[in-house]
């Protein structure tokens, strides 16, 4: 099948973050400025460029997304074009007046990271951040009837805890929750050995959430696969992904794990970058790449289970 266009824009509008998380997969953090169109002339060209393309499907995120000061002008050109519109977000800078206008736009979803049942154990990974203000978030969201997403991240120090925060996230009426194998980028790939868990901890970690997802069947959705970064990565090279990625500068990449940029939106059309993104996936030089980084996991002395 010959797409003619991505199904999904995955837009990280900023850089810009109120924290900075030990897993981050861009570095964000406090230290980053909101360039990339902040003016206004790059946001309108992107929105255009999604718009004529017919685009079902935004994933609104950052860094912070909320940081961006105009993230609900974003917001809400989408949801007015009828593009599902889905914001990942730390849920800081929610409060109740902000939860009241995502449910008045009609967002498809809103996800928050949840990575830990305690202040300490979330604190640790998100140094500055606030457990209570993240609960908080989703309890604004779920009032106002914000569809709510759950992403849980496990580390070293917080694996053990998933199964309690997925109950946790069916008690603040969560939909779904997100998961998967710790991915080595950006801070996170600094930091990969030290908070990467152990194979057997990724084990009891997976049988928690095979037992969990039948337990809660018809509660909560419970998604892990792919588990990893290599398996999506396989599976992006037997079936070409739909997915585009957005950077702030307007930059577009093929995948979050390969570096290849395959076009720019600043400059060119998104059917040109589209062009570009299919023609990038089917270069032997670039799926000779990702099977080379697919061997190297393999090959890795840290083996870990398939989910």
């Amino acid at each position: 099948m010959d797409m003619q266009g991505p199904l999904t824009v995955a837009w990280q509008i900023t850089n810009h973050c109120n924290l900075r998380c030990l897993h981050c997969l861009k570095e964000s953090g406090p230290q980053k400025k909101n360039s990339g169109g902040s003016d206004g002339s790059l946001i309108d060209r992107i929105l255009g460029q999604i718009a004529d393309a017919k685009v079902p499907y935004v994933l609104v995120c950052g860094g912070e997304p909320l940081t961006h000061p105009r993230f609900f002008d974003i917001c809400e050109f989408l949801c007015r074009k009828n593009i599902s519109c889905k914001v990942e977000t730390n849920g800081h800078l929610l409060n109740r007046q902000t939860a009241k206008r995502l449910a008045m736009l009609g967002a498809r979803s809103v996800q928050v990271s949840l990575d830990g049942v305690s202040a300490d154990t979330y604190s640790r990974l998100r140094p500055g951040g606030s457990w209570d203000k993240a609960i908080e978030a989703c309890r604004l969201l779920q009032a106002e009837g914000v569809p709510l997403e759950i992403t849980f991240v496990p580390v070293k120090f917080n694996i053990r805890e998933a199964g309690a925060v997925i109950d946790l996230a069916v008690s603040l009426g969560a939909w779904q929750f997100n998961t998967g194998r710790l991915i080595p980028l950006g801070r996170a790939r600094k930091a990969f050995k030290a908070l990467s868990p152990s194979p057997r901890q990724y084990q009891v970690f997976l049988d928690t959430l095979k037992s969990k997802k039948q337990e809660l069947s018809g509660k909560i959705q419970i998604v892990w696969e792919p588990f990893d970064i290599f398996s999506a990565l396989r599976l992006q090279l037997e079936h070409m992904p739909a997915t585009l990625l957005v950077e702030p500068d307007g930059k577009a990449r093929i995948s979050g794990m390969l570096p290849y940029i395959c076009g720019d939106l600043a400059k060119e059309s998104l059917g040109e970058v589209w062009a570009g993104f299919k023609k990038l996936w089917h270069d032997p030089e670039v799926v000779k790449f990702a099977y080379e980084l697919i061997k190297m996991d393999n090959e890795s002395d840290l083996k870990i289970p398939l989910g």
